[in-house]
């Protein structure tokens, strides 16, 4: 099953051939990636052109920082760096951001019994319980500074000590760190500790935003159908046939959303979008105008409203194009000089008179003493 073939460098000048520990398997609207034990991931171009890079990194024990937007899949590229080298061992995550600052000793290293009060029996941290798999790391930007020494020891040391332990524990796992903020800005405004940016900066995989992988859009959209079809059936819900659902997000509206839309929220937001578009066409219209009521697009507008938002656009990028030239604008668009200046300044945002000011129309003008008209 998994007898794709590629070859690479173990860093001893010989190049070996192995089976890669992943296939591509081609589903009607989209490609996952499956790894032998488990791991699924739906493709696109950057994740294609990264899954070379993805084997290399997974064959070594370096730590690797992931950094991305919030609901870009971090945890996803992590798991899929896990199962391709260590997917026989452990996977375990940890979010620090919502992890007590009382409890990250506990948590991660774990205590002997009589470590301090209610501590009756020994308890294993996370880094053991990882064992020789995979310990990831989210969100370490919100890790406190004093709890930012601890971790920094124990990954340059490999080891650790148990809360009320002698003897120190190795750590064994690979260590994942993953961040939706900028690990420079951080370190540079003090909330990040140089030596800890510069230990887990070893391997940095920068997960692009969705609105730079638009095609991704709809080939998630159709995962996420089949992932939820699959989950709801067994719990007994009516679901739509992938007809429906096709015809759903094809719908003009909804089409121009899912390319319109800059996605702050990421994969997670284009998930929340799939769960309406499946409950129905009322629910993903809803969807869209609470995101954009009549904002930047037009979605779910008045017939007049679209309009005036489309002429707006049209003008504006016509004179755009012509270096805020007016009057040639004008000549493309074949209306007159005050029109098109009319319509830049009564849109949404409009042009300053500055950038227009190579055209200034009569009702803007004074007449001078000897009848010349000037800028007002």
């Amino acid at each position: 099953m998994y007898a794709r073939t590629v070859s690479f460098d173990h860093g001893g000048g010989n190049c070996g051939r192995k089976e890669a520990p992943y296939e591509i398997v081609k589903r009607n609207r989209y490609n996952l990636v499956k790894t032998e034990h488990g791991s699924r991931i739906v493709a696109d171009r950057w994740i294609e052109k990264n899954l070379g890079y993805f084997e290399r990194v997974s064959s070594y024990p370096s730590t690797v920082l992931i950094t991305g937007e919030t609901g870009t899949g971090k945890e996803a590229i992590a798991k899929l760096l896990h199962y391709m080298g260590r997917g026989r061992h452990p996977f375990v995550g940890v979010n620090l951001g919502a992890l007590n600052p009382g409890l990250f000793e506990s948590e991660l290293f774990g205590y002997k019994k009589g470590a301090f009060t209610g501590a009756y029996r020994n308890k294993k941290g996370l880094f053991d319980v990882a064992g020789n798999g995979t310990i990831f790391l989210d969100e370490i930007g919100e890790l406190p500074l004093h709890l930012q020494q601890k971790l920094l020891r124990a990954l340059d040391e490999r080891e650790y000590y148990p809360l009320g332990g002698t003897k120190p524990l190795n750590l064994k796992a690979r260590v994942i760190c993953a961040t939706n903020k900028n690990p420079e800005e951080l370190m540079e405004s003090g909330e990040m500790l140089p030596d800890l940016y510069y230990r887990i900066n070893v391997v940095r995989i920068d997960i692009p935003p969705l609105r730079k992988r638009s095609k991704m859009i709809k080939p998630l959209l159709y995962y996420f159908f089949d992932e939820l079809a699959k989950r709801w059936s067994r719990e007994g819900f009516k679901l739509i046939e992938p007809e429906e659902f096709s015809r759903r997000i094809e719908d003009p509206v909804v089409r121009e959303f899912l390319h319109a839309h800059e996605w702050p929220g990421n994969i997670r937001e284009l998930r929340n979008f799939a769960e309406n578009a499946i409950i129905g066409f009322r629910e993903a219209y809803n969807y869209i105008n609470n995101i954009k009521p009549c904002g930047d697009g037009y979605f779910g507008c008045g017939l007049k409203e679209r309009v005036r938002k489309f002429k707006e656009q049209y003008v504006k990028r016509v004179v755009e194009s012509c270096g805020y030239d007016v009057k040639e604008a004008a000549g493309i668009l074949k209306i007159t000089p005050s029109s098109v200046y009319r319509i830049m300044q009564e849109s949404e945002n409009p042009v300053s008179e500055k950038m227009l000011g190579r055209f200034v129309p009569r009702s803007r003008c004074k007449k001078t003493s000897n009848g010349i008209r000037i800028a007002a």
